[in-house]
């Protein structure tokens, strides 16, 4: 899978690949910091096939729910799994609205929850 890793989390993200990594599933991980650059990256870069998106929610310069709207108005559809450490049911509610949101994770992620998203 091509995944992209949207968090500002340097040590979620270290572990993150590391789950990606042995559950064989990964062909490409691009990680970024936060979500403007990550859009920036799907809207220049269309052509490339993303399989997922890992997204946090609480990000500096665009936060998850930010970046959502934005992949709504552009009209992409590229599956998204929320990552998040919050406990607030309205940041679920509110990313689970969007069609392409496939899942809401809490961090940090395990291999049996991806395996059971994917």
């Amino acid at each position: 899978m091509n995944i992209l890793l949207i968090d500002d989390d340097e040590a979620s993200n270290a572990y993150t690949e590391i789950i990606l990594t042995r559950s064989g599933l990964l062909s490409t991980l691009n990680v970024f910091r936060n979500g403007e650059k990550a859009l920036g990256f799907i809207l220049e870069e269309a052509s490339r096939q993303i399989d997922l998106i890992l997204l946090d929610i609480n990000m500096p310069v665009m936060s998850g729910h930010e970046f959502l709207e934005e992949l709504h108005q552009n009209k992409k559809n590229i599956a998204v799994v929320m990552l998040s450490t919050s406990i607030i049911e309205e940041d679920e509610q509110a990313a689970l609205q969007y069609s392409f949101v496939k899942g809401y994770m809490n961090k940090p992620i395990s291999f049996e929850n991806l395996q059971k998203l994917i």
